[in-house]
C-alpha cells in the first residue's frame, strides 16, 4: 500500500531535470527510498497496513 506522499515522490523522480541525468541508475536497479516515521505515525501506518491486508484476505 503506497501513500500519497510516496506516489508524489515517485512522480518527481520519474522525470529528473537534464542536469541531474549524469548519475543515472541502470534500469534493473530500481531506486528504493525508506522514510523513517516517528513512533506514533509508524504504529498507525502498521495498523493501517494490517487492516488493508485483512480486508484483502476477505476479498474486499
Amino acid at each position: 500500500m503506497r501513500t500519497a506522499a510516496a506516489v508524489l515522490l515517485e512522480l518527481e523522480l520519474e522525470e529528473p531535470p537534464e542536469e541531474e541525468l549524469e548519475e543515472e541508475l541502470p534500469p534493473e536497479e530500481p531506486l528504493l527510498l525508506r522514510v523513517e516515521l516517528p513512533p506514533p505515525q509508524a504504529a498507525r501506518a502498521r495498523r493501517a497496513r494490517a487492516a488493508a491486508a485483512r480486508a484483502a484476505a476477505r476479498g474486499r
